[in-house]
């Protein structure tokens, strides 16, 4: 590697820390709250089951009762 583009990296990396930390920061903390809410909304919607016969409507008895 060129010497002066190594010590331009060099200085990038030992002094560019404080630019590159916080938006490792966001960046990381943005993934995880989306992992972490995709998780607990599978967790809820795997333990959430109605039960069908409940949510069964028999059609002839709805339409006969809204004829009356």
């Amino acid at each position: 590697m060129d010497p002066v583009a190594f010590t331009i990296a060099y200085y990038v990396l030992a002094y560019g820390w404080p630019i590159y930390l916080p938006v490792l920061v966001l960046v990381a903390g943005t993934l995880l709250g989306a992992v972490l809410v995709a998780i607990v909304g599978a967790i809820r919607t795997g333990f959430r089951h109605g039960d069908p016969v409940d949510d069964d409507v028999d059609v002839t008895e709805f339409f006969e009762a809204q004829s009356h």
